[in-house]
């Protein structure tokens, strides 16, 4: 698949994970969470390159205002396996701090 848009530097690797797992869908706030702030004509051409995947793929997504968050990845170039790894290996380091788990019980 071609990228056809210039993608923003993401704002952190740790935002990008959290982006991707929190969210099924992306609209403008998570966009701003992932890329930081941008021209509202940014966040339309990077959702417009989202819904070209999303329809490739048979996808639909219950606001229009919204694109499905791993074919916006896709879309977008952001391999979230990588962003994984990286993520992991930086709280392994101690550059993220490993959350914390609640007790179960």
């Amino acid at each position: 698949m071609e990228i056809r848009v210039r993608v923003p530097p993401i704002v952190s690797v740790e935002a990008a994970v959290k982006v991707y797992y929190k969210y099924l869908e992306l609209g403008n706030p998570q966009l701003e969470e992932l890329f930081g702030k941008r021209s509202p004509n940014t966040f339309s051409k990077l959702k417009k390159a989202a819904w070209e995947v999303m329809q490739e793929d048979d996808m639909f997504t219950t606001n229009a205002s919204r694109v499905n968050t791993s074919a916006a990845y896709r879309a977008w170039g952001l391999d979230i396996d990588e962003l994984m790894k990286r993520y992991t290996r930086l709280q392994k380091i101690g550059v993220i701090p490993k959350e914390e788990r609640p007790a179960s019980g």
